[in-house]
């Protein structure tokens, strides 16, 4: 089948020198690379996800959700000074 397609010159200029260090044709260079590239993300898929709990009341007694939003808080200001110095 013949299509067009637009493609960057330098990738392109890219393609024929390693096409021809090959020996193959421009298009047996970039039908294999398209083969390649596709059965890579057929067979790539991400895994299912799965979320771990564990039993309990949630937080601990003593940590509400005023100090957990004030320990982030800090953290933030700690990681951005350090990115300052």
């Amino acid at each position: 089948m013949r299509t067009t397609i637009t493609i960057d010159d330098g990738l392109l200029e890219d393609a024929k020198r390693n096409a021809e260090a090959l020996n193959l044709t421009l298009s047996a260079l970039i039908e294999a690379a398209l083969r390649e590239r596709l059965a890579k993300s057929k067979s790539s898929k991400k895994p299912k996800f799965k979320l771990v709990t564990f039993g309990g009341d949630g937080l601990q007694p003593d940590i509400t959700w005023d100090r957990v939003d004030h320990l982030i808080d800090d953290d933030e200001v700690e990681r951005l000074s350090k990115l300052e110095r």
